[in-house]
C-alpha cells in the first residue's frame, strides 16, 4: 500500500470563530482510511482512524483494525458508493468527540473545533488507493490481488478481503506490465507530466524508504502493544535480521539435539556392547569350574562302588 496509495490533504476552512479543515472524500475505498488528530474538551491530543467498509455485518470495528496502538478507531460504510452517506456516517460516528463535523456543502467532509466546548482539530488527512493508470498522481499500485481476477490491494476487510491470503495472489499490476512507462508517466487533471520527469520515481523510492507507519504484530515482528514501527525498508530489515535469528536459533537447538541424541545413542550401544575378550575368559572359567565339577562326581561315584563292594 505504500506504493499504490496516496494521500489526500485537506484544506483550511474557518466558520466563525471554530476553525478546521475540509476533506475530499469520494475516492475511499474498502480498507482506505481517514485519519483525524484533534484536541479534546480535557486539552488530550487524540488520534481518531476511520476505516471504509463495504460490509456493515462488520461493524463496529475493534481498535485492534489498525495497528496502530494509540487510535480510537471507527468503521464506516461506503457500500452507498455516495460520498454524501460516507459524510452522513461519519458524523454519527464523531458525535461524541465533541467536535463540529458536518458536510460542506459540496459533498466534502468538513471538520471544525468548537470554540465553546473547547476543542481543536489538528489535521485531517485520507489515505486511498489508486490505479496505475489513475489521474490522482505519483502513486502507483505496482501490485494487484490475482485470486479472482485482478484487483487492487486496498487492505479491504471484507470476507474475501486482503489481510489474510494476499501473499498467495500477489502479483504485478497487468496495466503495468503492458505498460512500463507508467513508471514514470502519470498525469494529474487536466496535464500529464513529461517522460523525463523523476517524480514519480521519486516518490516510489521515498515510499519505500521515507515513509513510516505501523506493522501488525502478526507477521511475528513487535506486539499488539507496541508494534514495529518504520519505514517499509526498515521492516524488511528488521523482518530479514528476525528470520535470520530464527534460523541461527534452529540451527543451534538442531545441533544440541544432534549432540544428545548422538551421545544417548553411544550410551545404549553401550549398554548392550559385548567384550569379547570378557566373554572368552568368562567361558574358560565355566569350563574350567564343569570339568573341576565333573571330577568331584567321578570321584564321589568311585568312592561309592567301593563302599558296595564292601558291603
Amino acid at each position: 500500500m505504500a506504493l499504490s496509495n496516496v494521500t489526500v490533504e485537506s484544506t483550511d476552512v474557518t466558520v466563525g470563530l471554530d476553525s478546521g479543515f475540509d476533506l475530499d472524500v469520494s475516492a475511499l475505498q474498502a480498507g482506505n482510511t481517514i485519519t483525524l488528530e484533534y484536541t479534546d474538551t480535557l486539552g488530550v491530543a487524540q488520534t481518531v482512524t476511520l476505516v471504509a467498509v463495504e460490509d456493515a455485518t462488520l461493524l463496529p470495528l475493534d481498535n485492534s483494525a489498525t495497528a496502530n496502538p494509540n487510535d480510537t478507531v471507527f468503521g464506516i460504510d461506503i457500500s452507498s458508493g455516495t460520498p454524501s452517506t460516507y459524510i452522513t456516517n461519519i458524523i454519527t460516528a464523531l458525535g461524541s468527540t465533541g467536535l463540529l463535523v458536518s458536510n460542506d456543502g459540496s459533498d466534502n467532509l468538513r471538520v471544525l473545533g468548537d470554540n465553546t466546548a473547547p476543542t481543536t482539530v489538528e489535521s485531517l488527512s485520507a489515505n486511498v488507493t489508486v490505479s496505475a493508470n489513475s489521474d490522482q498522481g505519483l502513486g502507483l499500485a505496482i501490485f494487484v490481488d490475482n485470486r479472482d481476477t485482478p484487483e487492487l490491494f486496498t487492505d479491504a476487510l471484507e470476507d474475501d478481503g486482503q489481510r489474510l491470503g494476499y501473499a498467495s495472489g500477489i502479483s504485478v499490476n497487468p496495466d503495468l506490465l503492458a505498460d512500463s512507462a507508467l513508471l514514470v508517466n502519470y498525469q494529474t487533471t487536466p496535464t500529464a507530466n513529461t517522460a523525463n520527469d523523476p517524480a514519480r520515481a521519486q516518490h516510489l523510492a521515498e515510499a519505500l524508504s521515507s515513509g513510516t507507519t505501523y506493522y501488525d504484530p502478526t507477521s511475528g515482528i513487535g506486539s499488539s502493544s507496541t508494534p514495529f514501527q518504520g519505514s517499509i525498508i526498515d521492516f524488511v530489515n528488521q523482518t530479514v535480521a528476525f528470520q535470520g535469528n530464527q534460523a541461527e536459533d534452529a540451527a543451534t537447538f538442531s545441533t544440541a539435539k544432534d549432540a544428545l541424541t548422538s551421545n544417548l545413542a553411544i550410551r545404549y550401544e553401550e549398554s548392550y556392547a559385548v567384550d569379547l575378550d570378557a566373554e572368552l575368559a568368562f567361558m574358560v572359567q565355566l569350563q574350567n569350574a564343569y570339568a573341576a565339577n565333573a571330577r568331584v562326581m567321578q570321584t564321589i561315584n568311585e568312592l561309592f562302588d567301593e563302599l558296595l563292594n564292601i558291603l
